[in-house]
């Protein structure tokens, strides 16, 4: 996890509740109809019965049972998109190493920049290579360079109940030809899904 799933499996005329609480007895937050798809499971218990999905503002949890693995590659080989996004100051940044080649970095009253993708890294410290602990990646363009540090961890946007479980760092070179080490670093959450 995380992951993207589909609904499966429960009839046209019916839906799936989202809850508070991974029980069937807890108050029901939201709904998925038959066939959604692209929805982003955080995390699930141990176990496997119920994972947890966001809803509105908020993040509830789904029985798995009716959930289907949509195939795509995991979140950690960067061969899909990755929203990720961050407050104080407000940033967001797409980063698709795979299909588009870069990073597309926009900070609020800042004009949108393009990093191409250079290298990636996975740390499999006391993960395996099919799990890693982290991964670096490092972007560039002919005036700034970019490193995004990626952790599979619990992440909160600060301004809504909704989770996310992968954290990223940023940190990015200045362009200031009279200081080559100054940067600025970034901390956020990103999805699989645009939020």
């Amino acid at each position: 996890m995380p992951g993207l799933v589909r609904v499966v499996d429960v009839a046209a005329n019916d839906v799936l509740n989202i809850r508070q609480h991974p029980s069937a007895d807890s108050p029901i937050i939201g709904v998925l109809h038959p066939g959604a798809d692209k929805i982003e499971v955080t995390h699930a218990l141990t176990d496997g019965r119920w994972g947890h999905v966001n809803s509105g503002e908020q993040s509830g949890w789904v029985y798995m049972r009716y959930m289907q693995d949509m195939g795509d590659p995991s979140w950690w080989e960067l061969k899909r998109p990755l929203f990720c996004f961050g407050t104080e100051p407000f940033w967001n940044t797409v980063i698709d190493a795979d299909t588009s080649g870069g990073m597309r970095f926009q900070r609020l009253g800042h004009e949108r920049q393009d990093f191409q993708y250079d290298w990636m890294r996975r740390d499999t410290g006391f993960g395996t290579t099919d799990s890693p602990k982290g991964v670096a990646a490092n972007f560039a363009n002919p005036e700034r360079r970019a490193v995004a540090i990626f952790q599979n961890a619990s992440c909160g946007d600060g301004m809504s109940d909704r989770d996310y479980s992968i954290s990223i760092r940023l940190i990015m070179s200045l362009a200031d030809p009279d200081n080559k080490y100054a940067s600025e670093a970034y901390d956020g959450c990103c999805s699989l899904t645009h939020p």
